[in-house]
């Protein structure tokens, strides 16, 4: 289930401009911090660097 909803953060990201807690809400995530803390363990990056980078 985690990785469906990785799956949809990384479509997201590069497909639209919603900003990161939009995101997150939208691929089913409950938090902003359930979010993080999920985007950096499987991506090893934090949201927002990604979204910088």
């Amino acid at each position: 289930m985690r990785a469906t909803r990785l799956v949809c953060v990384r479509y997201l990201f590069t497909g639209t401009d919603l900003d990161i807690l939009s995101v997150g809400l939208a691929c089913g995530f409950t938090s902003a911090s359930s979010f993080s803390r999920a985007f950096r363990q499987h991506f090893g990056k934090t949201p927002r660097q990604v979204r910088e980078g």
